[in-house]
């Protein structure tokens, strides 16, 4: 028996370590996918996985209005999948899934893709409402329509929902059924410029005899009824001592045409990719002007530091201009205020921790707007500005033609598209050409949009000039000047409405 019980034993213990080491190599997508079914049955699921990684959502509806969902999403490499399941009861729980939960369609992952398959009537109409960030470049567009019998009633309308720069907005695209018939509806959320970049998502969403035009009305995101008259409304600060619009419009005659770049004051075009980040990028790109012209040399900075550190709740999704932290305004990990380099702190297009403290070898002396008791400054006042102070920052409404805009003159009015928030994305004039009566405008969206990244826009449309803003630099090295503690004081305009808070 003691001999029997020495054979037994290890034979045993090696049946067991082979069943733990097989549980512990079962497949990463078997595991999840086990623990996830059944467990959603609302579609307000704080357990989806958040859209950062190349994958897709499927969903089947059934007449009836209930849903199944699967969330395929590909791993760090292509043979590692996860996949997730979900469920509701109804088609409203389906359209609170895509605008509400973590896998939202407005997380913005990218280039996505959005297909819907249902029924529709010949005559019929209905709208799609999609979140979008005209400030990124990204818009929603309509793909093979001829072959589903239903087409676009005029152009698809934008309406700016959020009071930031660089905020989202809703696009509304309107169709008309030509047949009555089973359709798909195929729209591609992509930079248009971007020809060949790969979808990073795609949500599917199949109905087994569901009106296409019910389904449409219940996913489509949801414009609040209320939008504030003046959602811009702030105070705009004056830095003291800076000279106010009638010290600086002096008896000067101003060329014809003028262009900083030309001159070799700007920085090469950089990209802020799919993060509203606009705002971080034109507050960069004055500073790195202003540093050129007074003979620093071509600086790269920070645009992720602003993004991640600032303290006024501006992110991926909308900001304002922020010259402050240049200035005088130190974050909590920080122990100076200044710009930081892009080598210390690079550019990732989402918000990732601060994790200060950094150098901060360059600082500003002030900034202003260019007339802060106006929303939009005269033309003589901007280009005066610009020949005095360098490129200044400035925003625009900029919808579906202006993210499409290739070359030449830029003349098409979209500030019907920003509504009462009159602006969504913040850019840099660089100068002017009376001759043409354009600004020089300088994007964030990389040198593959417009003319080398540059636009020339007419004068006076898009509400372009909002908010026109200069910064005066302080040539001296940051650390012989201490910044100061806090903003200096100033009495508010009483008609300008610029967001700054």
């Amino acid at each position: 028996m003691k001999s029997s019980r020495f054979i037994y034993t290890p034979m045993f213990l090696l049946l067991l370590c082979g069943l733990i080491l097989g549980l512990s190599l079962a497949k990463p997508d078997d595991v999840s996918h086990a623990e996830w079914i059944g467990v959603t049955s609302s579609p307000n699921v704080e357990q989806c996985s958040l859209i950062q990684e190349k994958g897709e959502i499927s969903f089947i509806v059934q007449k009836n209005g209930s849903w199944q969902g699967l969330q395929v999403t590909k791993q760090a490499t292509p043979l590692k999948k996860q996949e997730i399941e979900f469920n509701g009861n109804s088609l409203a729980e389906l359209g609170k899934f895509l605008n509400e939960s973590p896998c939202r369609i407005s997380h913005f992952s990218g280039t996505m893709v959005l297909e819907l398959r249902g029924h529709v009537r010949a005559g019929e109409t209905f709208d799609l409402t999609l979140p979008s960030q005209s400030g990124t470049g990204y818009l929603w567009e309509v793909e093979d329509l001829d072959q589903n019998g239903v087409i676009l009633i005029g152009q698809p309308q934008m309406r700016q929902v959020s009071p930031h720069i660089g905020g989202i907005a809703a696009q509304i695209i309107p169709f008309r059924a030509l047949l009555s018939n089973e359709v798909t509806l195929r729209l591609r959320y992509h930079r248009p410029w971007e020809v060949d970049n790969p979808v990073d998502f795609t949500f599917l969403i199949q109905g087994d005899q569901i009106s296409l035009a019910e389904l449409a009305q219940h996913i489509s995101y949801s414009i609040p009824n209320t939008i504030l008259e003046n959602p811009n409304i702030g105070q705009a600060t004056s830095v003291q001592g800076t000279p106010t619009p009638e010290q600086i419009i002096v008896m000067q005659d101003l060329p014809a045409a003028f262009n900083w770049c030309a001159l070799g004051k700007c920085t090469p075009v950089r990209d802020q990719r799919n993060c509203g980040s606009c705002w971080a990028f034109a507050t960069t790109g004055v500073l790195e002007s202003k540093l050129l012209i007074a003979e620093k040399g071509s600086q790269d900075l920070s645009e992720q530091y602003l993004l991640s550190c600032n303290t006024n709740g501006w992110d991926c999704q909308g900001g304002w201009f922020a010259h402050d932290y240049h200035i005088w305004k130190t974050p909590p990990s920080e122990t100076e205020a200044g710009a930081v380099l892009e080598s210390a702190f690079p550019y990732q297009a989402t918000m990732v921790p601060c994790n200060g403290p950094y150098a901060h070898p360059y600082r500003a002396l002030s900034w202003s707007y260019v007339n802060r008791y106006v929303e939009i400054p005269s033309v003589a006042e901007i280009k005066q500005a610009i020949y005095t102070y360098g490129p200044v920052a400035a925003a625009v409404c900029a919808g579906p033609a202006f993210s499409s805009y290739r070359s030449g003159i830029f003349s098409t009015d979209e500030k019907s598209s920003c509504g009462s928030n009159m602006v969504d994305h913040g850019v840099v004039l660089v100068g002017w050409d009376d001759a043409q009566g354009v600004w020089i405008l300088r994007n964030s969206w990389g040198p593959y949009w417009g003319e080398g990244g540059y636009m020339r826009i007419k004068y006076g449309i898009s509400n372009v000039g909002f908010g026109a803003n200069y910064l005066v630099y302080n040539t001296s090295p940051s650390p012989t000047t201490p910044a100061p503690t806090t903003p200096p004081s100033t009495t508010p305009p009483s008609t300008c409405l610029l967001y700054t808070s």
